[in-house]
């Protein structure tokens, strides 16, 4: 019998990607929940922190230090993901525009507005809550009664159409989170998306190492630009690097070009030295993390520079860690579901963290229960994923049926996961 995060086979699907993928989302979650409950890192879990506990032979504080920076810095996880989007999307089989679109949109749209909805439904009945035990009115609990990151999360009546509209998301910093916070990532992705035929083209008229080239120009040259003049009304250089797909094409860019040897990546290396291999590879997502401190900082040129950096020293140990994983076949499935399921996951934790916004507000700190309530705060966001995912699946179904999706070959079954 299948289990509940057993994943089913699928022929053709590199099962090694959603490893990494789900290793990655599940990352993700626990940076949300640690920055919520005790807000962002500051220079207690940078590299001079982590040396000079090491240099007092202090090991426990060392690995504070690292546990800090590891789960806690921003980073390059997204430049993670749209790695492995850029890298998915040119393993499956070149698609006309309109079909390629209708399929993603099939994968992304039912989840989005669902959860953006479902989203809003918690926001509310959060506000309630509050006014019930915490007193204040309604209207104003439900418009910044709730935290998220450690700071006031504001809620405005419009932001439901900002939300639902897509578009509206790209009207300031604020909303670009609206409702559902990390749904911005949806935003970031569309950009992707609708650029990916184009780039499917240059990569097949330019070769890999020019086109390449070409993304690293673009990328690196928008954001030398964007750090020393206004680039878009409202938003500043930081924002404008992290929110728009031309600043960050590169790492989809690599990935498309990585997609061109795809015979390699079929099968996970195996064997006991990966094991051995694995405190090694953790340093390097440790380093990564600390290099990723100044990605988007302006006047730097790691900030021109970006996410590749860490990108590149992250994945090859991403890549082993998810060896290791591949070999315990429990976890394997797990992380192979999880990837699989990793946009209905990055919903479902947004409707934890606004659970957490409230206990916070009625708690006033959660900073000593962050690192014990992990394990817990995870298990919850995959037991919930579990019966959240069938829902937007079903939704989308019927909706997609009452279309005619033939025209562009897309059945409303054909596209059951959004893989890129």
């Amino acid at each position: 019998m299948m289990g509940p995060f057993r994943p089913a086979p699928e022929p053709g699907r590199l099962a090694p990607l959603d490893v990494v993928r789900g290793m990655t989302i599940l990352w993700i979650t626990l940076f949300h929940f640690y920055i919520d409950t005790r807000g962002a890192v500051v220079l207690d879990a940078g590299p001079a922190a982590f040396l000079a506990a090491a240099g007092r032979l202090d090991i426990a504080g060392a690995a504070r230090v690292a546990a800090r920076a590891f789960v806690g810095i921003p980073g390059y996880r997204l430049d993670v993901f749209l790695f492995l989007s850029g890298l998915v999307l040119s393993l499956g089989r070149p698609l006309p525009a309109p079909e390629f679109y209708g399929r993603r949109a099939r994968a992304i749209l039912p989840t989005y507005w669902l959860g953006s909805l479902a989203a809003f439904l918690l926001l509310a009945g959060l506000a309630a809550l509050r006014t019930e035990f915490l007193g204040g009115g309604f209207l104003e609990q439900l418009h910044g009664g709730t935290l998220l990151a450690h700071a006031p999360y504001r809620f405005e009546w419009r932001d439901l159409l900002r939300s639902a509209s897509i578009l509206g998301r790209f009207e300031d910093p604020r909303a670009m989170q609206v409702v559902a916070p990390s749904l911005w990532y949806v935003v970031l992705l569309g950009q992707l998306y609708l650029a990916f035929p184009l780039l499917r083209g240059a990569l097949r008229r330019l070769g890999p190492w020019w086109f390449l080239a070409t993304a690293a120009a673009i990328t690196w040259g928008g954001r030398a630009i964007a750090f020393h003049h206004v680039v878009l009304p409202g938003f500043d250089a930081t924002q404008t690097v992290t929110c728009f797909m031309p600043f960050r094409l590169l790492a989809p860019a690599a990935g498309m070009v990585v997609a061109l040897g795809a015979d390699g990546l079929a099968r996970l290396p195996r064997g006991p030295v990966l094991w051995v291999l694995s405190p090694l590879a953790g340093g390097c997502l440790l380093v990564a993390a600390w290099i990723s401190l100044d990605v988007n900082t302006p006047g730097t040129w790691l900030g021109v520079v970006g996410g590749v950096l860490p990108l590149a020293v992250s994945l090859p140990a991403l890549w082993s860690l998810a060896s290791v994983a591949a070999g315990v076949r429990p976890l394997r499935d797990l992380l192979t579901w999880t990837g699989r399921h990793s946009l209905s996951l990055l919903v479902v934790q947004d409707f934890l963290r606004l659970g957490v916004g409230t206990l916070l507000s009625a708690r006033g700190d959660l900073a000593d229960l962050t690192w014990p309530l992990m394990p817990v705060y995870l298990g919850l966001a995959l037991v919930l994923t579990r019966a959240w995912h069938p829902l937007p699946q079903a939704v989308g179904d019927r909706v997609w049926s009452s279309f005619p999706l033939g025209a562009i070959g897309l059945s409303p079954r054909s596209e059951r996961s959004p893989a890129g």
